[in-house]
């Protein structure tokens, strides 16, 4: 059975408190083909991970490492809860450590792990410990662009686009909290290993699955 991954974005599960119609979705839409695939959720932090980390900063944390481990605590609460909605159809705890192998027959809920490194990282080495092929970024943003889209009106999409080519748009080196469509240490990490896939919305991601086709970037 195909392992697939998901890096579930915390904006995808929150953003002014839990996404309930959308989450309870997603679910929906995983079980359904559960006899096609194991799914890997690796879960993002979201608004509560920068809501705490401001509030942190303004407490005067000013270490790096000190709010990249606060954001790992928030990207696990998400992953905590996503576990627990899938109930017996999910591995009884949430994953972190992507050097461990675990033995799971569906789903696979993970959180993030070590300071320094993104759950797209994460993401990433999970794929490639459990051997998918394919990680979809399932995020609000529905391609990757020239330059960003919220700044740029006229940022034009990229269907498919090489990491080499990625990596000239937004640099090669990772720092936490930057704002980027996938982590660019991790997208190397990927290569020749898995195909990853930046989309939005729920339509896309069973466009995907059951081969009806999508819309969104595809990075290799």
């Amino acid at each position: 059975m195909e392992t697939i991954v998901i890096r579930l974005g915390g904006s995808v599960i929150s953003e002014n408190g839990v996404n309930v119609p959308l989450v309870k979705e997603f679910k929906e839409l995983v079980t359904r083909y559960l006899d096609r695939y194991r799914f890997i959720i690796v879960c993002g932090g979201g608004k509560i991970c920068r809501l705490i980390n401001e509030g942190a900063r303004q407490l005067g944390v000013a270490s790096n490492e000190e709010l990249d481990k606060i954001g790992i605590r928030a990207t696990m609460l998400n992953a905590e809860m996503i576990r627990a909605i899938f109930g017996e159809l999910a591995y009884k705890e949430i994953a972190f450590n992507y050097n461990k192998t675990v033995q799971f027959d569906k789903v696979l809920v993970c959180s993030g792990w070590l300071p320094g490194h993104s759950t797209d990282f994460g993401g990433v080495m999970f794929g490639k410990r459990y051997r998918a092929k394919t990680l979809v970024h399932l995020t609000d943003v529905p391609y990757i662009y020239d330059k960003d889209p919220k700044k740029f009106p006229d940022a034009k999409p990229f269907k498919q686009l090489m990491v080499t080519n990625y990596l000239s748009i937004v640099g090669s080196t990772f720092s936490p909290g930057m704002n980027v469509p996938f982590d660019p240490v991790a997208a190397q990490q990927a290569q020749k290993a898995l195909k990853i896939i930046i989309m939005s919305g729920l339509k896309n991601l069973e466009g995907l699955l059951n081969g009806a086709g999508f819309e969104g970037t595809v990075l290799d």
